[in-house]
């Protein structure tokens, strides 16, 4: 995981970031550490073995946004993945979650997506109460939303490498435009370049 937290920042070094850039990109090099730490404070988030045992705890996740790495039970059948995933879980499975990663989008598109997202919120406090209400009816139903079917993923709760960090509404933005996307066999532009063409039916 070390290694793959250096990748991740001489990712961010090469890039040609402004003062504002430079600001979100530190949050998140501090939000890389907090993924890699060992803290037992708040074991649901923290430790992988624990999540989404329960609808309980599931409800304490559902609808919130948050960074992990994962390394996918099928990884050697996926003609791509993402390694540090940026996702919003909104449904439970006994082994794991269903969730949208932002990541598969272009950063422009992010932001688009979670612009209409934002229609689904369950206020619009923007603190720790909000969250997005979803589901997959409501994506599949609205075509503001079609942006979803790139993003869609299952993840399982023993393949999660790390404890799962929460971005607080504030930095949703922050969080999706930023280049933290960490795509193993095939590179971002490749990515993008089909997750536009699912998107527009090509």
């Amino acid at each position: 995981m070390g290694k793959l937290i250096d990748k991740i920042e001489a990712k961010f070094a090469e890039q040609g970031l402004d003062q504002r850039k430079s600001e979100a990109r530190q949050w998140l090099l501090q939000t890389l550490k907090k993924v890699s730490r060992i803290d037992r404070k708040n074991q649901i988030i923290n430790d992988p073995s624990h999540q989404f045992q329960t609808n309980t705890n599931f409800v304490r996740l559902y609808g919130r946004m948050f960074f992990f790495f994962y390394n996918p039970k099928t990884k050697d059948d996926l003609p791509y993945y993402d390694r540090f995933p940026l996702v919003i879980p909104f449904k439970r499975y006994d082994d794991g979650f269903l969730g949208l990663n932002l990541h598969y989008l272009p950063p422009r598109y992010r932001l688009i997506f979670l612009d209409r997202l934002y229609m689904v919120l369950n206020n619009h406090e923007y603190d720790e109460t909000t969250k997005f209400k979803l589901t997959y009816k409501i994506l599949e139903s609205n075509a503001k939303l079609r942006y979803f079917e790139p993003c869609l993923k299952r993840y399982l709760r023993s393949h999660i490498k790390s404890k799962m960090v929460i971005v607080e509404p504030e930095q949703w933005e922050i969080a999706a435009v930023l280049p933290a996307e960490f795509f193993a066999k095939k590179q971002a532009i490749n990515v993008f370049k089909e997750s536009m063409s699912i998107i527009n039916g090509i």
